[in-house]
C-alpha cells in the first residue's frame, strides 16, 4: 500500500498500518494470517459469530451467502418464512432480499424470473432495477448449468441408456 517492499512473513508492518489507521475495507488483496501471527504461534480458526442470528424452526441460523460475505438473510417479501437448506446450510438466495438483488444485478431481469418461478417465489423488482440486462459471463455460466439441467432431465426421462 505504501510502495514499499515486504516479507511474506513480516508481523510488524501489519500491526504498524492497523495503528496508523491505513487498512482500507474491501481491499482485493487480504492480508495473510503471516502477517499477524509469527511462525512459532498457533493461528486460531476463525469462526463466524452467528450468535445473534435469528434461526428458523429447526434452529439453524438464517444466513445467506452473498458476494460480501456471510449475511443475515432478510426474506424477499413479508410474510416469507426462510428455511436453512439442511445440505448447503444457508437460505438458498432467491429466497432473501440480498439474494435477489444479486440474482438480478448477474442474471438481469428476465432470466432472474425464470429461476425465480420456478422456485416458486415472486422476485421483487426495484425500480432502478428494471432494466438490468446482466453480466454476460454469468449469464453464459447460467445458460451452461440449464444446459446440463435439461440434459439430465432428458436423460433421466430416457432411463439413462448409456
Amino acid at each position: 500500500m505504501n510502495g514499499e517492499n515486504k516479507e511474506v512473513f513480516d508481523t510488524e508492518s501489519a500491526a504498524r498500518c492497523q495503528e496508523e489507521g491505513r487498512f482500507i475495507r474491501y481491499i482485493n488483496a487480504i492480508p495473510n494470517s503471516y502477517n499477524f501471527y509469527s511462525l512459532d504461534e498457533q493461528i486460531p480458526i476463525f469462526q463466524p459469530d452467528l450468535s445473534r442470528i435469528p434461526r428458523d424452526a429447526k434452529g439453524l441460523p438464517l444466513v445467506v451467502k452473498t458476494n460480501r460475505g456471510l449475511e443475515r438473510a432478510v426474506p424477499a417479501y413479508e410474510g416469507l418464512t426462510l428455511r436453512v437448506d439442511p445440505v448447503f446450510g444457508e437460505v438458498p438466495t432467491v429466497f432473501t432480499y440480498q439474494g435477489q438483488r444479486e440474482m438480478i444485478h448477474r442474471l438481469g431481469v428476465h432470466l432472474a424470473k425464470q429461476v425465480a418461478e420456478r422456485e416458486g417465489v415472486p422476485l421483487d423488482v426495484l425500480p432502478e432495477e428494471e432494466s438490468s440486462e446482466g453480466c454476460p459471463e454469468y449469464i453464459n455460466d447460467f445458460m451452461e448449468e440449464e444446459r446440463i439441467r435439461e440434459t439430465v432431465r432428458n436423460r433421466s426421462r430416457e432411463r439413462w441408456d448409456w
